[in-house]
């Protein structure tokens, strides 16, 4: 189990995409919460391994998972406080089949820079 701050919040990492791991209400209602501000070191530890390189299985799995519960975030298709085109929702969906189809560093890297072309930076 891995507790994030801003709020206190746990995030199940054997269940990324359980919606109970998303802020239910409040400003930052159904958004994924920073890995840096992960309270137990686990999350933080892996993201910044697999930043620097390390492609140890916990790492990529803790990775991983993080990513799944980033992309699955439910508020990419709720309330929408700017312009984001008429495929945006075709285009979240794409990312999310992707998410969930992740097993090595070249598949992250190529979700990674999908998430990124529509404005969506998981890291």
């Amino acid at each position: 189990m891995i507790i994030l701050i801003k709020p206190l919040h746990k995030f199940d990492l054997d269940d990324p995409t359980n919606p109970e791991n998303y802020i239910a209400d409040g400003p930052l209602k159904g958004q994924a919460l920073f890995w840096a501000n992960d309270l137990s070191g686990v999350l933080r530890d892996a993201i910044i391994g697999f930043m620097r390189g390390s492609d140890d299985e916990k790492t990529l799995k803790i990775t991983i998972a993080y990513l799944q519960y980033v992309i699955n975030a439910p508020c990419w298709l709720e309330e929408c406080h700017y312009d984001i085109g008429t495929d945006h929702e075709q285009q979240i969906e794409t990312l999310r089949l992707m998410a969930s189809r992740l097993k090595t560093r070249s598949d992250i890297n190529i979700l990674i820079g999908a998430a990124l072309t529509v404005g969506i930076d998981p890291l």
